[in-house]
């Protein structure tokens, strides 16, 4: 079955520009486990911020590189394969957080642990809280953002 993926079918009725010849496929992103299941292929770990923000300051990009490139390749049959018209990039978040939950996976496609915000903790409470807090730097966060992007791009079709 041939999937007709095409962005600018979503990116025109996000602006609210054309009818579409079919309402696009969306969802926010896909859990790990049914990308492998669907695509039959293993996603290497996840990197963290600060896997790839170490990674861009030591200018060891290659490495790092190979493995977003593996990770974005798989996305990219995964939402291709699902007539998805766009590929979610996900950015790994640059403010540091322990106020989380972990439980036991119950789902049929299982991870080790599911993780949750917790609800009742913030990770500000206080000023001392915010004076404390490791505010990371905007121009680290550009170069993270910008490995990211260019490593998704080299595995997007040519149209």
């Amino acid at each position: 079955m041939s999937m007709d993926n095409n962005f600018d079918r979503l990116d025109a009725v996000l602006r609210l520009e054309d009818e579409p010849d079919r309402v696009p496929f969306y969802d926010l992103f896909a859990d790990p486990e049914v990308i492998e299941a669907v695509t039959g292929k293993q996603l290497p770990t996840a990197l963290t911020y600060e896997q790839i923000k170490m990674t861009v300051e030591a200018g060891r990009h290659l490495k790092i590189f190979r493995i977003l490139r593996r990770i974005f390749e798989i996305q990219v049959d995964f939402y291709s394969k699902l007539g998805y018209d766009y590929v979610v990039l996900t950015l790994p978040s640059p403010f540091p957080r322990e106020n989380v939950i972990l439980a036991e996976d119950t789902a049929p496609l299982r991870r080790y642990k599911r993780v949750w915000q917790d609800e009742n903790r913030g990770a500000i409470e206080s000023r001392e809280d915010f004076e404390k807090y490791p505010w990371p730097d905007i121009s680290e966060i550009d170069d993270v953002l910008m490995l990211l992007l260019n490593a998704l791009k080299q595995n997007l079709p040519k149209i």
